[in-house]
């Protein structure tokens, strides 16, 4: 998945997120790798979700990029810490920036959901720390309740104090089929994706244990079957 490009926008963003693969390229006669740009505030927060595989709540998203094309090299998820006690607060910006120094990234893009008691602090560390680390934070947005707060932009024509209304369904049609492109199912929460690859109980579960035993008892006759074969004189 690929990230941020220069060039202001009427929404206060300052990049343009890219998610792309970054396996190598076919030829250029083959079809094309698939490429989302997110151009502004709003198509970013729809674009998270895509990269998660569900729709993030209390969390700080963290997003390493690299030029020239500020391809997204990783994406980073936290709980946000409730109540956001400094030295909880310190650790996770400090994790953060330590996992983006150790893969090199130069610049990141941050969006934290929940309310601001939660995610101020946390802004501010992570804008301090990256800071001292020579990263930059090109944006860092705060979402709650289907608007969205920037902690980078101040300008209030754009990034109001009130915050901005953003939809989570593209009017774009072809952002929309951009992002359903993507393939991955997004589910409604972090609980939903627990729940799918959580172990099956009750009934299910032990229909599932037996059938693996007939399954291994299965493979253990063929085996002995292959054994006695090659045991056989002249064969």
């Amino acid at each position: 998945m690929s990230g941020p490009s220069a060039g202001p926008d009427a929404n206060g963003m300052k990049q343009t997120l890219t998610a792309s693969d970054d396996l190598p390229r076919p030829p250029h006669d083959q079809e094309p790798s698939l490429v989302v740009r997110a151009g502004s505030p709003g198509a970013l927060l729809r674009l998270v979700p895509h990269l998660l595989g569900f729709v993030p709540e209390t969390s700080l998203i963290v997003i390493g990029v690299t030029p020239p094309r500020d391809r997204i090299r990783l994406t980073l998820r936290y709980d946000l810490p409730d109540p956001p006690e400094a030295d909880l607060v310190a650790d996770l910006a400090a994790h953060a920036v330590g996992v983006l120094s150790a893969q090199q990234l130069s610049a990141a893009v941050a969006v934290a959901y929940g309310p601001e008691a939660l995610v101020t602090p946390v802004a501010r560390e992570l804008r301090d720390a990256a800071r001292q680390a020579g990263i930059d934070v090109r944006e860092f947005l705060r979402a709650q309740d289907g608007r969205y707060w920037s902690y980078v932009c101040a300008n209030e024509a754009c990034c109001p104090a009130a915050g901005v209304p953003f939809d989570a369904d593209p009017a774009d049609p072809a952002e929309a089929e951009a992002l359903a492109a993507v393939g991955d199912t997004v589910l409604a929460s972090r609980a939903a994706l627990a729940a799918r690859v959580a172990p099956l109980g009750g009934i299910a579960a032990e229909s599932m244990r037996q059938a693996t035993r007939r399954a291994e008892q299965h493979v253990a006759r063929l085996l002995a079957k292959v054994r006695k074969s090659a045991a056989r004189p002249g064969t």
